[in-house]
């Protein structure tokens, strides 16, 4: 069986930063940084200091920021690239090509001197300081595999052509490269093929849950066999229009219920979730950046880590059983009582779910 070199998971938001910024102490040659947002907060500045720092050191630094996930600018990284640091932003908005401008670079990797990985769901920013995220720390060989991963996102970052990327392996793993695609959709095929084997157990965690019509299908079928099925999202998520419309947590909303009624278990988190994770009959398992939901599986660029390492899937599934503890059944009764306005926007917004 093979394994992950000295890895670890963790999953609170200040030990994750800690960790990054201590490795990031010591990083003597290169930094590859690739997230969708980079705050302009304590969280950011704390990290931009630290890449200033390692640059004057004669680091090699480089940084990828998606252009519309940050609030960060040219301005607020102009010392780091002064002095040497290099930074570009993913795909800036573009009027030529308005309908693809919502293609967005939602992947968050880190390299440090070819040895030291970061791979899972935490941005740079103070707002999800007290979320529940999912990284993985881990050392090794792999680093060269995700190099090739970071600089093909690099010479790729200002071109509005999606261009499909190969899956990459690394001893037993697989890590899934998704490309803006109604066609090709490697992590939505990954999770269909998982759950179809599945013959005990099959846990989730994400942030949103709009699963197309194919997963949950086979999540239903799932079920139907006996496999235990259980899902934790957030009892609110982060995703608000004008401060109160949450159209992912309406949309989900409208068939939520069913989901209960069929015998999958929702489970509501009472912090914000931001994890994502598919882990199968406690043997194989997915995780990374990808929300289980049409945005992440048809519009924007992912990366997701697939492997059956017993010692991983066994933390992963420690994880979720801590989430659970802080996490409330769904209630099917509070759903059917919930007001008309609730069930009228749920039934407008429907025909847009594939946008979110």
């Amino acid at each position: 069986m093979n394994k992950m070199e000295n890895f670890k998971l963790i999953s609170e938001p200040v030990e994750i930063f800690d960790s990054i910024l201590e490795d990031i102490s010591e990083a003597r040659r290169t930094i590859l940084l690739e997230t969708f947002s980079f705050s302009n907060d304590e969280i950011g500045r704390k990290f931009l200091k630290a890449l200033v720092l390692k640059v004057r050191e004669g680091v090699k630094v480089k940084v990828l920021v998606d252009a519309w996930g940050s609030d960060s600018n040219k301005k607020f990284f102009k010392e780091l690239i002064e002095l040497g640091g290099e930074v570009k932003f993913f795909r800036e908005f573009n009027l030529k090509v308005l309908f693809r401008n919502h293609n967005r670079n939602h992947r968050k990797l880190l390299v440090i001197d070819e040895k030291i990985n970061y791979f899972g769901s935490a941005n740079i920013t103070a707002e999800g300081l007290d979320w529940l995220e999912l990284v993985i720390r881990f050392e090794g060989n792999v680093s060269y595999t995700l190099i090739h991963a970071f600089d093909e996102s690099w010479e790729g970052s200002s071109s509005f052509s999606p261009k499909e990327l190969k899956n990459l392996a690394y001893k037993g793993f697989k890590i899934i490269r998704d490309i803006p695609s109604k066609i090709c959709r490697s992590t939505q095929d990954r999770y269909i093929k998982m759950i179809r084997k599945a013959k005990s157990s099959i846990e989730i965690t994400s942030p949103y849950f709009l699963p197309p019509s194919n997963i949950r299908r086979e999540l239903f079928e799932a079920h139907k066999r006996g496999v235990k099925v259980r899902v934790i999202i957030p009892e609110e998520s982060d995703w608000k229009l004008w401060n109160w419309l949450n159209i992912p947590d309406l949309l989900r909303s409208f068939y939520i219920g069913k989901f209960d009624q069929l015998g999958i278990e929702i489970y509501l988190s009472k912090k914000m979730l931001h994890s994502k994770m598919l882990v199968v009959d406690s043997k194989s398992f997915l995780f990374g950046s990808s929300n289980l939901d049409y945005r992440s599986l048809i519009h924007q660029y992912e990366m997701n880590l697939v492997g059956h390492d017993a010692e991983i899937v066994d933390e992963l599934g420690n994880y979720f059983e801590d989430v659970l503890k802080q996490s409330k059944k769904f209630n099917h009764k509070v759903w059917y009582k919930r007001g008309i306005v609730h069930k009228i926007l749920e039934g407008l917004l429907w025909p847009i779910r594939k946008l979110f």
